[in-house]
């Protein structure tokens, strides 16, 4: 396989890819959210995707439950007398990213940024605070009622939050 097209699309999960050769018999597909254990995961649909003889595309889709957010998907693909592999395709976004809202209130001693994330907390070690050539990655996890202070040897207007990848693709700072 080659060239694996992961979509999520009109409520549903999209899969298209290449099969590279005639050894190759069938795939199953797993899913897991980010940061689940190291299991398989559940499996995309009760089938598996056999391939069609003389086609080069394989497709496979399921409608969207209540995934949201970053998956790894995971493909095992049996080469008949060959064995079987797996391939592994990490930080695929399902489902519409999450919204982080942020507010600004003066204080004597800076600014204090509030955060509200209604629907999820934003992981420990993903948010980078910059100001003026300084950088610091928050070391613990943003959520509902979280609050920075921001002192005021930095100029606001200087002052920017940027959420890491992978997880710039789930989370939106408004």
């Amino acid at each position: 396989m080659r060239d694996i097209q992961i979509m999520s699309k009109n409520g549903r999960i999209k899969i298209r890819w290449w099969w590279d050769n005639e050894d190759e018999k069938n795939v199953s597909v797993f899913y897991k959210k980010k940061g689940e254990a190291d299991l398989p995961g559940i499996k995309l649909n009760k089938h598996k995707v056999y391939r069609i003889p003389n086609k080069d595309i394989g497709e496979e889709e399921k409608e969207l439950t209540l995934e949201r957010g970053l998956y790894t998907f995971t493909f095992f693909i049996n080469e008949g007398e060959e064995g079987s592999r797996e391939i592994v395709c990490d930080d695929i976004m399902l489902g519409e990213p999450f919204q982080a809202e942020m507010e600004w209130q003066s204080h004597k001693a800076g600014m204090i940024v509030s955060f509200r994330l209604m629907e999820s907390e934003l992981p420990a070690g993903t948010l980078l605070y910059e100001a003026d050539g300084y950088k610091h990655l928050l070391p613990y996890p943003i959520g509902t009622g979280c609050r920075l202070l921001v002192p005021n040897v930095f100029d606001r207007e200087k002052i920017r939050f940027r959420i890491m990848a992978p997880y710039d693709k789930a989370y939106v700072l408004c």
